[in-house]
């Protein structure tokens, strides 16, 4: 696989290691994963330098953070589960979770799912998701406040942490459908991860880094 130039403006860029995927030692994926640690550039930078997009990258990051150190895994050519699912995020408490992107990656169990429990049993939660796929409305490892929601309520623009075939993401709503009682969910980069029925919205993105969300009122399920 040829390696194609980092993305501009990164400064890990040229610390990445010069080398196809499939020829990256552990060391080298060590090196990686603690750049992923540094934020969006670098994610982006890994992305560009490595032909995979950043849904991959974001799914690999999850690995990261639900799974520990699954990005030092031998290469199989596609991205990898992790052993165990990683803790379940209690009432309030904080948790860095991965934010993927879009379809087509595996999709890897562990924090997210845990957090979409806990909101869907009634809990209001705060988490970091890591990832860019919704910069610069939440940036990656900003903290993130999501309780329960009355689906019938959101509307185009609102952020949910919703179900889309199997996977869960905390993405925007850009289509609503009430007759059928569904919504549209996309990330903020056009990628429209698909359409997902009310049951399977489990909360609404209430603050961001402590700053409100607007129009969110009324639509929290009452506790």
């Amino acid at each position: 696989m040829p390696v194609a130039a980092a993305a501009s403006g990164c400064a890990a860029s040229g610390a990445l290691p010069d080398k196809p995927e499939d020829r990256l030692s552990v060391a080298d994926k060590a090196r990686i994963v603690v750049l992923m640690a540094g934020g969006d550039d670098h994610g982006s930078a890994v992305a560009a330098k490595y032909q995979v997009s950043e849904e991959q990258v974001a799914a690999q990051e999850q690995l990261l953070l639900g799974g520990w150190f699954g990005l030092l895994r031998p290469t199989s050519g596609r991205p990898r589960r992790p052993s165990r699912p990683g803790r379940s995020a209690g009432q309030g408490a904080e948790k860095s979770v991965g934010l993927p992107g879009g379809a087509g990656h595996h999709r890897p169990m562990g924090a997210l799912d845990a957090v979409a429990g806990r909101v869907a049993g009634g809990a209001s939660v705060r988490f970091r998701p890591s990832g860019s796929s919704m910069a610069p409305l939440i940036r990656s490892r900003q903290q993130v406040t999501v309780v329960p929601v009355d689906p019938s309520k959101v509307e185009v623009g609102d952020i949910v942490l919703a179900r889309v075939a199997g996977t869960v993401y905390p993405h925007l709503v850009s289509a609503v459908d009430p007759a059928r009682k569904r919504v549209q969910i996309s990330n903020n980069r056009g990628h429209v991860n698909g359409w997902t029925g009310h049951g399977r919205v489990h909360g609404i993105c209430t603050a961001v880094d402590g700053v409100p969300r607007p129009r969110t009122a009324g639509k929290p399920l009452a506790s």
